[in-house]
């Protein structure tokens, strides 16, 4: 009996620290996004821009994007139904206007249908490259349902710093919560694929 105990706890310990090691890993790379450069530049013509919405700044994000010509079009992945292009202005503070080659999505509500609308829409303008526009901490999980979705896309993505986690998120029990909860999220995607 002390044995089996003996068993348990040494592999319990080993789980956390395997855990610990790959959150580690996890946060030091999630964190290399923020200042990465936007990867490559494909044909614009043959390009769109995708926004996976959820986090301040990613709109905007994308609509600088547009304006420098990576893509010929944006879509707004995971718009609340019922919501106009001239509210998601005002509330972002940005400039969008009807005729804009902007399309909303209303058919996500998470990062597997903002992956699979995001595929449906690169389909039908036929478009190769996609740049994927989201928070820093969200890209290794969108990038594992968007790779599932669209394994023959040349995927690009772009990280926006939202502000909802801290630089030294160790000393602070909210960014460590956030990061925790996102990297056990990323963890389940990856099992899910693998």
């Amino acid at each position: 009996m002390r044995y089996s105990m003996k068993i348990v706890s040494y592999s319990l310990i080993g789980l956390i620290v395997v855990w610990l090691l790959g959150f580690v890993w996890f946060t030091h790379t999630v964190f290399s996004y923020i200042h990465a450069p936007t990867q490559g530049v494909g044909v614009p013509s043959e390009s769109g821009i995708a926004v996976l919405t959820g986090g301040r700044h990613r709109i905007g994000q994308g609509l600088e994007l547009l304006e420098q010509g990576k893509g010929r079009r944006l879509l707004i992945s995971g718009v609340q139904k019922g919501v106009r292009l001239d509210e998601i202005a005002e509330k972002e503070g940005i400039h969008l206007y009807d005729d804009m080659p902007v399309d909303l999505g209303y058919n996500a509500t998470t990062t597997e249908e903002n992956a699979k609308e995001i595929a449906s829409w690169a389909d039908k303008y036929h478009l190769k490259t996609v740049y994927a526009v989201t928070s820093f901490y969200h890209i290794p999980r969108s990038r594992s349902e968007l790779m599932h979705y669209m394994p023959n896309k040349d995927l690009r993505f772009v990280a926006v710093n939202s502000g909802y986690v801290r630089k030294h998120w160790w000393r602070h029990w909210g960014s460590f919560k956030f990061l925790a909860a996102e990297y056990m999220k990323f963890l389940a995607v990856s099992m899910q694929y693998w």
